[in-house]
């Protein structure tokens, strides 16, 4: 952080630091402090290749993949983060993981007001696994914090209507 504040020139006195302290610090850790100074700093074209590099060197972890969604969402770019989306599911292969994934990347969604992105990722891992009644309980505080009457008495139903085994 003191690199772009006082390096001359800034970007470049901060990515040679980072370079230096690679080898000795936790790669995947070190590139997402790095890309969240960069958000902060507004330094998109340097975050943009922070996160080129991260998604090709850490493209079986669920949290750069992560990273990179909620960068592009804050940024107000939908269709980037969607593809980023597609990418890291063909880059995760564990179920889990993905499953993991989408619900977190929906709430994202949610987060930075692309509702009708987080509802189709909802509708589309619930399609897939309709008795996860934990992703049922996150769709429905999502849909409560809008306030979307009619979607939530739907959703109500729909889980209600349901056979769970206990």
């Amino acid at each position: 952080n003191l690199e772009f504040e006082h390096g001359s020139p800034p970007e470049e006195a901060a990515m040679a630091l980072f370079k230096r302290g690679l080898p000795y610090n936790d790669g995947k850790k070190f590139h997402l402090a790095l890309l969240e100074i960069l958000r902060e700093k507004g330094l998109d074209d340097l975050a943009q290749q922070v996160l080129a590099t991260m998604c090709k060197k850490f493209r079986a972890s669920p949290d750069v993949w992560l990273a990179a969604i909620e960068y592009h969402c804050a940024q107000g770019r939908e269709k980037q983060a969607s593809q980023v989306m597609d990418r890291s599911l063909k880059s995760l292969e564990d179920p889990k993981d993905q499953t993991q994934l989408i619900s977190k990347a929906a709430l994202l969604y949610y987060k930075h007001d692309f509702q009708e992105q987080g509802r189709h990722m909802f509708e589309s891992v619930l399609k897939t696994y309709p008795k996860r009644t934990d992703l049922w309980s996150i769709y429905i505080d999502q849909e409560i914090k809008l306030r979307e009457h009619p979607r939530i008495k739907n959703l109500f139903e729909r889980i209600t209507h349901m056979e769970i085994p206990v």
